[in-house]
This record gives structure tokens, sequence and C-alpha cells, in this order.
């Protein structure tokens, strides 16, 4: 448990700073607050996942402090106190350790494979629209054709 909470702990802060630093440089390229506005309407909810990951990465995070606290074999609370030998099963360490593993293969995937070309494509997106916006203002104030007799 201690081990497969901090790697989804740890995964979770990597891909949340990634998302979020994804995100700094994609909003740099926009030129303009229009091409913005479209951006952030694309991304949708997508546009909190950093933040979404740093709070699972701060919950996973309480679990290897408490396993710690609790089972570490010197300063722990309940293994102290038992006296007893405290290395686990080998069997629930390799359950944890293959979660753990395929945890990190499903998010690094997600993240890679899905929500960056997602992103990237939504900033393109966001910019041809506004640009598209653009001409339909430039052309909407162009002055009327004059009339025919």
């Amino acid at each position: 448990v201690f081990y497969f909470s901090a790697g989804i702990c740890s995964m979770c802060f990597l891909f949340s700073t990634l998302l979020a630093v994804f995100q700094m440089i994609m909003v740099n390229e926009m030129s303009d607050e229009v091409e913005i506005e479209e951006f952030l309407e694309l991304l949708g909810d997508d546009v909190n996942l950093p933040g979404k990951l740093l709070f699972a990465g701060i919950l996973f995070m309480a679990c290897p402090i408490a396993t710690f606290m609790v089972a570490n074999i010197k300063l722990g609370v309940y293994w102290t106190s038992k006296e007893v030998d405290t290395r686990p099963d080998p069997e629930v360490d390799l359950v944890f350790g293959w979660l753990t593993c395929v945890s990190t293969f499903v998010m690094a995937t997600v993240t890679l494979f899905t929500l960056f070309p997602k992103f990237v494509k939504d900033l393109y997106e966001s910019k041809v629209k506004a640009i598209q916006d653009d001409i339909a203002a430039v052309r909407f104030h162009e002055p009327p054709p004059p009339p025919k007799y």
C-alpha cells in the first residue's frame, strides 16, 4: 500500500505539473484574448485537470505518510507496540506492485496519447476559429454595396 500510494502520488504530481506547464505554453501561443476564450471553451472540463491531479496526488500522499507513521518498523505506532515481525506478505506486495505499474501505465497513456493531442488540437482549432471570427467581423463592418438603379 505504501509504495502503491507513493507511486500514484508521484505520477499525479508529475502529470499535474506537465499539464499545467503545457497549458501555460499553449496560452502563451495565443495572440489575442479572443483566441484564449475560444481555447478555454474547447478545453471544457479539461482546463481544471492539473488541479484535479494535484488534489489526487495530495490525497494519495496521505496514505504513505499514514502508513509510515503507523507501520514503520522502528518508528511506527502499531508495529513497535506489537513487537512482531513486520515484513508484509509477498503476495500483497506483488499485487500492489502490479497495480502500481498498471495504474502508472494507464495514466501515462491517457495523458500522453489522449490529453496532450487533444490540447494541441484545441489550441489550433481555437486559433482558426478566432481568425474566422475576425474575418467575419471585418466583413460585417464593410460598407454596403452602392444601390443599383
